[in-house]
């Protein structure tokens, strides 16, 4: 089964346990100590990719699932960025939202993006984040967010803008 099948196969709420039989033949990073998340490494259309789950304090129930590109040249990001938009274009039809925002200089290096999309399905929030070292990113990459639509204790579906690149970026580059 492709990977954003298996991702898009699966709930918001399942638990840890779960989630993680669900990709038991994946090679797991240690889990995260303060945001009580599991990281897995895969490849995904041809590149390598970190997968990472977080589940809500004190249930343990799975909230949101990230996936990233990072460490990767802007050329690469480029060949990569359309294959992702047409692989979730093709699970949950168009986009509700997309943005080019221009480049400005005053925003910080570790806020700009090239790109953003967001889809909205019955239960989920689902955005995209597409940074590039041209545009001034101090982090370029693709982040891909899954969250819960209708959970308060999730901010993804709040502000679902630039976590998965920041984010991932930095959590990449240390476990690389």
């Amino acid at each position: 089964m492709d990977l954003l099948e298996q991702i898009k196969s699966l709930h918001c709420g399942i638990s840890k346990s779960d989630y993680q039989k669900s990709f038991s033949d994946k090679k797991w990073q240690p889990e995260h100590p303060t945001d009580n998340a599991v990281i897995f490494g895969d490849t995904y259309l041809g590149y390598p990719v970190f997968i990472t789950a977080y589940f809500f304090d004190g249930t343990n129930k799975l909230g949101r699932l990230a996936l990233g590109y990072s460490n990767l040249s802007d050329n690469e990001l480029k060949d990569i960025y359309p294959k992702v938009i047409d692989g979730l274009t093709k699970n949950y039809g168009a986009p509700q939202f997309s943005e080019t925002p221009e480049i400005d200089s005053t925003t910080p290096p570790e806020f700009r993006i090239s790109e953003m999309k967001t889809w909205k399905t019955t239960d989920s929030v689902i955005s995209t984040t597409f940074a590039l070292a041209e545009s001034g990113s101090t982090m370029p990459g693709i982040g891909i967010i899954w969250g819960d639509r209708e959970s308060v204790l999730d901010p993804i579906h709040q502000t679902p803008i630039l976590f998965p690149v920041s984010y991932l970026g930095a959590v990449n580059s240390a476990n690389a």
